[in-house]
């Protein structure tokens, strides 16, 4: 099933998927993933996520700050142990009294205990936690693929700075990053109007930039519109002029634009799928 979606993903796009097809494999390193509000990032990410995880044992993460559950540092490691499935059942043994003097034996029950950590507590918790997952990670990236992606954290009203800094400074420098080396993947989304690339400190330099297009033009027009019509192709009879003429118009009625393209090809894709 990942393939066949796959397959309606890998529009266009030839260019991009050699710059990362590398990082997919055995490199690893920080990869910059820019785009404008019509490239279509998200669906992009969707087709790396796709390509890393159809194998298996392989592992993507994706850490989007407009999901309240993966806002703070707790709930961050909570996700990544729960995809690198790290199993974090612990059972605490608690003594509720002792040295108890009577003269026959006494039962206690009905006893609610609610014991709430104290900030330090809670700090070494974090720690441990994210120790359990470098070394997680670096016993996977041996024999597998382990990536993660980081959406649009350069927002300042998306991720709150302390969780970005948290990840800087306590998985990033010094850990991941030495795993980077052994072929672990960051994938850092960045989508602003401009498309331009933004670098929030503490955040390191990436190893590659791959930039994606507001717009089909020229080559990659023509590209999109032979993908478009090859998918066509794949569900119906028709013969290839008939099926390019028609991905040639539904790229007008689209705009030319990356984001209206993969948001209508699904509904084409069903309409074609109802009438065999």
């Amino acid at each position: 099933m990942r393939q066949i979606e796959s397959s309606w993903l890998k529009v266009d796009w030839r260019i991009e998927l050699q710059q990362i097809e590398p990082f997919l494999s055995d490199r690893g390193g920080i990869v910059y993933l820019v785009g404008y509000p019509s490239s279509a990032c998200n669906t992009f990410v969707k087709l790396v996520r796709n390509e890393i995880e159809a194998t298996e044992g392989n592992v993507c993460v994706r850490i989007d700050p407009q999901d309240p559950t993966t806002r703070t540092p707790i709930e961050i490691v909570s996700k990544l142990e729960a995809r690198l499935g790290i199993d974090t059942t612990s059972i605490q043994e608690l003594r509720v009294a002792s040295n108890i003097q009577a003269g026959r034996d006494v039962r206690i029950s009905n006893v609610d205990v609610n014991y709430e950590l104290s900030p330090f507590e809670r700090s070494e918790e974090l720690l441990l936690r994210t120790r359990g997952i470098i070394a997680e990670i670096g016993n996977r990236v041996r024999n597998s693929k382990v990536a993660a992606v980081l959406d649009n954290w350069h927002k300042n009203d998306v991720m709150p700075v302390g969780t970005r800094r948290w990840f800087w400074d306590s998985l990033w420098y010094g850990e991941l990053e030495t795993l980077a080396d052994e072929g672990f993947l960051l994938l850092c989304v960045c989508e602003t109007d401009g498309g331009d690339p933004r670098f929030s400190d503490p955040a390191p330099r990436p190893n590659a930039l791959i930039t994606l297009s507001p717009c089909y033009t020229g080559e990659s027009r023509n590209q999109a519109v032979d993908d478009v019509a090859k998918l066509l192709m794949s569900l119906t009879n028709e013969p290839y002029a008939v099926a390019h003429a028609r991905a040639d118009s539904l790229l007008i009625e689209w705009s030319d634009q990356p984001d209206k393209l993969h948001g209508g090809l699904p509904s084409q894709r069903l309409g074609l799928q109802s009438r065999q």
